[in-house]
């Protein structure tokens, strides 16, 4: 089973991907969070394997949070979501990003 954790400020598109992640037995969702205020301690509290991970989120961004999480633990996998008008974001700092991100 993969465990999945979501990084996202929305309520909507929580609640739609832990849905879909509740109808997907192979799938296992492990927490969901708001920002990337205390991503590693998230992190730790729930161990997923996989994170959905929003760029545009308030206090700590989605970007930021990716950072924090590579630098100890390198080997979790992240997919980045976004709406349409943030992907000019998201190509302008995939440089940076590491390669593992999605």
């Amino acid at each position: 089973m993969v465990r999945i954790a979501i990084f996202d400020d929305s309520k909507d598109r929580r609640e739609s991907l832990e849905a879909f992640l509740r109808l997907t037995p192979e799938l296992e969702h492990v927490g969901s969070f708001v920002n990337c205020a205390a991503v590693v301690a998230d992190f730790e509290a729930c161990s997923p394997d996989i994170i959905l991970m929003d760029i545009e989120m308030p206090e700590v961004d989605g970007l930021e949070g990716v950072r924090l999480l590579k630098q100890q633990f390198p080997q979790v996998k992240i997919i980045m979501q976004t709406a349409l008008m943030m992907m000019i974001k998201c190509l302008l700092h995939c440089k940076m990003a590491p390669k593992d991100i999605f």
